[in-house]
């Protein structure tokens, strides 16, 4: 079975990337749900690609009542539901759609999960100096003013900047006053980084090249499956 990863991404990026199988023509794709007060939000492999199902959804949905709008979209396999909360809970609404086999909630993940797995921890280093990716940043600018002044408070430090939209660090030190290893060792003992779950910068490169080389050997496969026109 091949992988194919949507939206590839190097670090400073704050893409999300969204892994789906490839299997045959079409894809498997997880499921979602984020809801407010009035509003559900869900994807499912249901409606996924299937315009006669994403129908069949809508009309099932628009039988209860409550109901203001339905949004679906086969292409994305989203589904956006607007309703009176006076009169269905998203409890209920759920329930609906799993006894008819649209969407399993067990399954489905929610926008904090989404965000927490599309970035790794990422660590470079070179003399002086410390970049570093971590969830615990992420979006999150007290964590970041937290992750700043701690690391801050060690002698040796020379500068930290954090930066909440990639969840990144840079962190410019004294060697002769400090070493990287104490720098990351604080940082695990605070619970900000994970040192053992980090890719390096050869590893994120040589992922990126693998893509590159799976992208042109299916390049080079299709074309000689289907032959080179002649001149």
């Amino acid at each position: 079975m091949n992988t194919d990863i949507i939206n590839l991404t190097l670090p400073n990026s704050a893409a999300i990337q969204c892994g789906v199988s490839k299997i045959g023509r079409g894809y498997f794709m997880d499921y979602y749900y984020h809801y407010v007060p009035g509003r559900i939000r869900i994807q499912t492999p249901f409606i996924h690609g299937n315009p006669q199902n994403a129908a069949t959804f809508d009309n099932a949905i628009k039988t209860l009542q409550g109901i203001t709008s339905v949004e679906t979209d086969a292409v994305t396999g989203s589904a956006l539901i607007h309703f009176d909360e006076n009169k269905i809970k998203n409890e209920q609404i759920i329930s609906f759609l799993e006894k008819r086999g649209y969407f399993i909630m067990s399954k489905a993940k929610t926008s904090d999960e989404v965000k927490a797995r599309s970035m790794d921890y990422y660590y470079n280093y070179v003399p002086g100096r410390i970049r570093i990716q971590t969830p615990f940043i992420h979006g999150n600018p007290q964590n970041a003013a937290t992750f700043d002044n701690t690391i801050k408070s060690l002698e040796g430090i020379t500068s930290v900047e954090t930066n909440v939209v990639t969840g990144s660090a840079l962190i410019h030190f004294d060697e002769n006053k400090i070493k990287h290893e104490q720098i990351i060792s604080v940082l695990e003992k605070q619970g900000y980084f994970i040192m053992s779950k980090a890719k390096t910068s050869d590893e994120v490169i040589e992922k990126a090249a693998e893509k590159v080389l799976e992208v042109a050997e299916k390049i080079i496969v299709d074309a000689s499956e289907g032959g080179i026109g002649e001149t």
